[in-house]
């Protein structure tokens, strides 16, 4: 009885110290860049000159790393907002136009204070279904575009994003 006591006291005791110490904000903005970069270098950006199997399991790597980084660190928005219009660009890369302007769209719906991630997520969603010969469903993205950055005080290149979208809306 005696032994079970001590035992149970130094797992009392003990135990807690065994705990994996919570990573700090610092600790996690630094692990997320890490997998952000180490995901793009080393899977998503080689997958555009491989071919074949290889080019499905980089795409799939690459997949399940983005996918690991939203759900492991929701608070680094701006990562999440770049992995999130990474998967819609890999599902594009596969032709599943759908998959892709689900994904795009998402972009502005969860991180919509991300907004240069939301122009770029918008952009490739209208120009995918321009190319796709969805002209009506485009139009939508790129009236988008037009009505939330459609101001004289954005940068040059968000203007030049912003005629683009007119001119296709009056196409």
């Amino acid at each position: 009885m005696a032994t079970m006591f001590w035992v149970l006291l130094c797992a009392v005791i003990f135990l807690p110290a065994c705990k994996p110490k919570p990573q700090t904000s610092a600790e996690d903005s630094a692990s997320a860049h890490a997998l952000f970069e180490q995901t793009t270098r080393e899977f998503h950006g080689p997958s555009t000159e491989a071919k074949g199997p290889e080019r499905e399991r980089l795409l799939n790597e690459a997949a399940s790393r983005y996918s690991k980084l939203l759900k492991t660190f929701p608070g680094e928005t701006n990562l999440c907002a770049q992995s999130l219009r990474a998967l819609g660009s890999i599902h594009a890369t596969r032709g599943q136009t759908n998959e892709a302007v689900k994904l795009y769209a998402a972009v502005g719906e969860k991180y919509g204070s991300q907004d240069w991630e939301v122009l770029q997520a918008w952009k490739s969603a209208a120009d995918l279904l321009w190319d796709s010969n969805q002209r009506g469903e485009a139009k939508k993205f790129y009236a988008k575009i037009v009505e939330r950055f459609g101001k004289n005080d954005v940068p040059q290149i968000i203007q030049q994003v912003v005629r683009g979208s007119k001119a296709r809306l009056a196409e």
